[in-house]
């Protein structure tokens, strides 16, 4: 996955369950990095305000996910790679084709030949 600030990330099923990542975490460009503990996430939930924050922040991720997985299901890589490039060009430019290419479930020489196609059609 690839957010943007000032976005909120974890790895949902790591933090919950208390647990090792499988995944891991890395910033393109300078970050801002904050954290907290499972039991302190307990804690500030029981303040209202928290609360509604931290349901709101869940609903989104799911919301985000599901999306994501519907997109993977019912369109292209290439169509997907378009929605990234109309969403977040600039962002684009700076993630590693190997893990840009990972994201959309394809191999490095794929997305290769999706941008070659998407700028040859740019020039006609």
């Amino acid at each position: 996955m690839f957010t943007i600030a000032p976005y909120c990330f974890t790895s949902t099923l790591s933090f919950r369950n208390q647990k090792p990542a499988e995944e891991s975490i890395q910033a393109l460009e300078k970050a801002i990095v904050r954290q907290t503990t499972y039991s302190k996430m307990n804690e500030l939930a029981k303040i209202n305000s928290w609360n509604i924050f931290i349901r709101k922040l869940v609903n989104e991720v799911q919301e985000f996910t599901e999306s994501f997985l519907t997109e993977v299901r019912t369109e292209t890589a290439e169509k997907r790679y378009e929605k990234l490039l109309d969403n977040y060009s600039d962002l684009i430019h700076k993630i590693p084709l190997k893990h840009l290419s990972s994201f959309l479930g394809i191999a490095p020489q794929s997305l290769s030949r999706i941008r070659k196609k998407l700028h040859e059609n740019i020039k006609t």
